[in-house]
């Protein structure tokens, strides 16, 4: 399950522990899974979008004013690192490595009673122009937001993310395309499934295929490593004031 670890470092301890015992080593990333980010990808290979310019997701997620006293509330990184690292990960699946990143985060102690952050902002940027912006924030008034928005040179696509309607049930996404080329506007995509149980499904059934053929799996711990790099980079980043840091190299 994500995190793999809670350091890049002691990720690539257990990446060659794995090695050396010979066994695959994979990490439930599944939102690589989920029904729209299956979607996205069909769409940005067959050109229906094209090579992304922009992905973008905004979460603005309740918890209440007197949060239990849980792990949750202990853990000193529960936002990058428990939940942003979806996106993130997304991105550099979605994207290839980013170049560079900024990242400011904030605590908001007047009520969420969290250790650590309760907000994080992030921008990755590529070589080629492109760029992702996440706003992962937890609230303490019930309001509810989960969007997110990818363009490219050919359309582009939008909507709402289900899983946080209401969280684990979770509802459909509701997910909408513009052509770059006409004056049609929004039209509706339908998606077959949920990010749960659909995703975690999916994931798994991608590693028992891969290991009857023998096959790399996309969610291989050693490429999960460069996923905790960059939520580190976002640590050190928002430590320095939203200093544009290059991720951590994976080994």
């Amino acid at each position: 399950q994500k995190p793999l670890a809670p350091s890049p470092a002691r990720a690539r301890d257990l990446v060659r522990l794995a090695a050396r015992v010979n066994r695959r080593l994979v990490v439930n990333q599944q939102m690589r899974y989920s029904p729209l980010i299956v979607q996205l990808r069909q769409m940005i290979a067959n050109n229906s979008i094209g090579p992304l310019s922009l992905l973008s997701f905004h979460l603005d997620l309740p918890l209440p004013r007197r949060a239990p006293d849980n792990w949750l509330t202990h853990h000193p990184r529960p936002v990058l690192l428990l939940n942003t690292i979806h996106f993130l990960d997304t991105a550099r699946f979605l994207m290839g490595e980013p170049a560079t990143v900024r990242c400011w985060t904030a605590r908001d102690t007047s009520h969420l009673r969290l250790r650590g952050e309760t907000e994080a902002i992030v921008r990755l940027d590529w070589p080629s122009g492109a760029r992702a912006d996440i706003v992962d924030r937890r609230n303490g008034f019930a309001d509810q937001h989960a969007t997110f928005r990818a363009e490219g040179p050919t359309g582009a696509l939008r909507g709402t993310l289900g899983l946080w309607t209401n969280y684990p049930v979770g509802a459909d996404d509701q997910v909408e395309y513009a052509r770059a080329s006409a004056d049609a506007g929004w039209t509706a995509v339908p998606l077959s499934g949920r990010w749960i149980p659909d995703a975690f499904v999916a994931l798994v059934m991608d590693l028992a295929d891969g290991l009857r053929t023998g096959r790399a799996l996309p969610t291989e711990a050693s490429d999960n490593v460069k996923t905790l790099g960059l939520v580190e980079a976002c640590y050190r980043s928002a430590a320095q004031g939203g200093d544009r840091l290059r991720p951590i190299p994976a080994f």
